[in-house]
């Protein structure tokens, strides 16, 4: 009977989540949409760009490279949950349509900016 009891107590204990859960639910589109466009999609977009431009690297430099690059990476994610998310959500459907139109002109754009930078400054 301890047995049980012990499996209860745990099942009802909070356990500490891993970071990589965090990611996976974002990725997988397990929060909501609001929470994941406007926290993750438009809040994080927009730590992104001041610190892009707080940093004041030069586009031609290793250091923007490497937080480019990060940029991107998290862009596919979030953009990934949001598509997810949105195919998940059950309010008015206009928003998880627009959400979705949104993701698609948004990784249009950094794609665009991608190859141009590419081109400009890697010389491709």
């Amino acid at each position: 009977m301890e047995k049980q009891t012990d499996k209860k107590l745990d099942a009802a204990t909070p356990r500490k989540r891993d970071p990589v859960d965090f990611i996976e639910d974002v990725f997988l589109g397990k929060l909501s949409l609001p929470m994941t466009y406007w926290v993750y999609g438009v809040l994080g977009n927009l730590v992104w760009g001041i610190g892009f431009r707080s940093l004041d690297l030069k586009l031609d430099g290793d250091p923007f490279a490497l937080l480019f690059t990060l940029y991107v990476g998290y862009s596919i994610w979030v953009s990934v949950g949001i598509w997810r998310s949105a195919g998940k959500y059950q309010g008015l459907q206009a928003w998880a349509i627009l959400a979705k139109f949104v993701v698609i002109v948004g990784l249009l754009q950094l794609a665009v900016a991608y190859f141009r930078w590419l081109s400009t400054y890697q010389g491709l």
